[in-house]
């Protein structure tokens, strides 16, 4: 495990030049960088059974002192690593390098070397089909869990939605049944019984029923799974997941903003609901006239798309009359309106102005 960012040299294994004979296999590596990084032929006789992890997809591995963009390409180019993988090793921690006992990935998929029979713990390894990496382990053969809660996106006040969990099999045994539990606001709803036939790793999305969305009011969902084939969950830490503070997004329409009887005091408030809530139609927020100082930092607004529009405008059509002010005394805070990954939104009739004009305006 290599714990750089993105940044140059920050390799897992590296090889530069010099030296012959070298192996590599059965390595478990995670490096931000380049988890592989060979300038020479000369220095390796062998490479396989490794799992490269990483988040570079920009020239990530190196054999001979050629790049590749992908284990594909590594593996057709340097006829080498046929047997590796690219996963995540779910290392228990950055400082605890056992692997959760749910990776079925690595089980199985290194190739036995005569000079290496105990691991970190000093447990035998296999004989026949040892683990990838440092860790020796025996994935469990009943293990049920949620990985995901859907369908409470940005929901639209008074509707009903159908509130959505995806079942994952987490052991070695193909998953044939197993009680989903939820809850709603801390209270127990009925339960859903899966029967059906999920191999290693498969997924099933599974409705549990419809709530009520109402506004103004705060949603906390928590599902979680019991009783696997019928027997004790053999790994409890993947049973559950919990959304929280969901709320009933804005409906399309228009709404004001300032001092006079509007539905928003301030433009930070506005934004804030929006970056909270999301929106579920089309909205305008009509500015009054008046001068606003301060910065606004708009996000992606769940819900916002081609139809679904964001519309910041003066409420008389006159930029004169509204002006959002803020003057900035450094580069990192050079901004009125910052949009961070923002979409479908656009601004009318408004003035941006630097009172002191200390740096040029930006939005």
């Amino acid at each position: 495990y290599v714990n750089g960012a993105l940044a140059s040299d920050t390799r897992g294994i590296n090889f530069y030049n010099g030296g012959a004979n070298n192996e590599i296999k059965n390595n478990n590596i995670s490096c931000n960088y380049q988890p592989l990084w060979i300038e020479s032929a000369a220095c390796i006789i062998a490479c396989d059974n490794n799992n490269y992890y990483t988040t570079n997809t920009s020239n990530p591995f190196k054999q001979n002192n050629v790049a590749y963009n992908t284990l594909a390409l590594l593996q057709a180019g340097s006829l080498m690593d046929a047997s590796s993988l690219t996963v995540n090793p779910m290392y228990l921690s950055t400082t605890d390098l056992h692997v959760d006992l749910t990776n079925v990935d690595l089980d199985g998929k290194a190739t036995p070397l005569a000079d290496v029979t105990t691991d970190i713990d000093g447990a035998l390894r296999n004989t026949s089909s040892p683990d990838i990496g440092a860790d020796e382990f025996s994935p469990v053969t009943e293990d049920a869990g949620i990985v995901e809660i859907s369908g409470l996106s940005a929901p639209c006040p008074n509707t009903n939605v159908t509130v959505r969990t995806k079942l994952k099999n987490f052991g070695l045994n193909n998953l044939t049944s197993v009680s989903i539990n939820w809850q709603l606001n801390g209270i127990l709803q009925s339960p859903v019984q899966f029967n059906g036939n999920l191999a290693t790793t498969a997924t099933s999305v599974i409705d549990l029923g419809q709530i009520s969305i109402l506004p103004n009011t705060t949603y906390n969902v928590k599902v979680w799974t019991s009783s696997p084939n019928g027997v004790v969950d053999q790994y409890n830490i993947n049973d559950t997941l919990a959304l929280n503070n969901i709320f009933a997004s804005i409906a399309g329409g228009t709404y004001t903003i300032g001092a006079n009887n509007a539905n928003y005091p301030s433009i930070t408030e506005a934004i804030a609901d929006l970056n909270t809530k999301g929106i579920c139609g089309a909205v305008v927020f009509d500015i009054q006239p008046g001068t606003y100082s301060g910065q606004y930092l708009i996000n992606n607004i769940a819900g916002s798309s081609s139809t679904n529009t964001i519309t910041f405008k003066s409420e008389n059509n006159d930029s004169v009359n509204v002006i959002l002010q803020y003057d900035a005394v450094n580069t990192t805070d050079n901004y009125i309106i910052k949009c961070n990954g923002t979409n479908y939104i656009s601004f009318k009739g408004l003035t941006l102005n630097r009172p002191l004009k200390l740096t040029d305006i930006k939005v």
